[in-house]
């Protein structure tokens, strides 16, 4: 929750990453170019077991539930399930703003907004995860309900133009071609060393740069939809 000095505050969706050196990374998007600082945080849970890189089944990145009311939003869905591919949800906002879904344990579940038409809004939860992941799903800050990856995740349809290892000069920028019958989540695995951003769609390809921003000889691996399919290495 981003809280302003008019004692106005907004929901931003937080996407943590687990990097390659063993830190998490926290991001968030804000047209603001104000100065903020962290007034509270709170621990990822560590309860239960993931199966997958030690990720905690649960973990949660939105610790403001408390201070949401649920009367912003209607969903239509609000019993946890499990989700073989894709799931849409029908978001009815009560208070007139867009509502904000996210997922609270990074790398399961991909959320990507379809339409809109007036106060519906039809937002599609994608499996990425592995099958038996689990992930809180939160509207404006407060948990929905809890959605579980399916026999069948968004992975097998996904080709990358790029394999293996290589290497790019510091500064210098590097484009995959990713080809997925959806929009996938790219992401470098060490952010600090590459800056990854989405250029745009041609059917069913979609293109991400990312730019040598680290020190000369880090490295970083890179992936699509949890799954690594090349890393590159920064030189002269």
């Amino acid at each position: 929750m981003i809280v302003h000095n008019n004692n106005t505050n907004n929901l931003l969706p937080l996407n943590i990453v687990l990097s390659d050196d063993g830190l998490y990374y926290g991001t968030f998007t804000t047209t603001s170019f104000s100065r903020f600082a962290v007034a509270n945080k709170k621990a990822l849970s560590t309860s239960g077991n993931s199966g997958r890189s030690g990720r905690s089944k649960h973990s949660s990145s939105v610790s403001s539930a408390e201070t949401v009311a649920s009367s912003t939003f209607v969903s239509d869905t609000t019993n946890d399930f499990s989700v073989n591919g894709t799931y849409q949800f029908k978001i009815t906002s009560t208070n007139s703003a867009a509502p904000v879904l996210v997922a609270g344990t990074p790398g399961v579940f991909d959320v990507q907004l379809v339409n809109s038409a007036g106060n519906n809004y039809f937002i599609k939860l994608i499996a990425i995860g592995s099958p038996g992941e689990e992930s809180e799903i939160y509207v404006n800050g407060m948990k929905l309900l809890v959605a579980t990856v399916g026999a069948t995740a968004v992975t097998s349809d996904i080709k990358s133009d790029t394999t293996g290892s290589f290497q790019v000069k510091a500064g210098k920028a590097y484009t995959f071609k990713i080809t997925a019958n959806l929009k996938p989540v790219f992401m470098a695995g060490t952010p600090s060393a590459f800056k990854v951003q989405f250029v745009k769609a041609i059917g069913k390809d979609y293109f991400y740069q990312v730019t040598a921003a680290g020190k000369i000889g880090t490295g970083s691996g890179f992936y699509v939809n949890s799954k690594r399919v090349a890393a590159a290495t920064i030189t002269k």
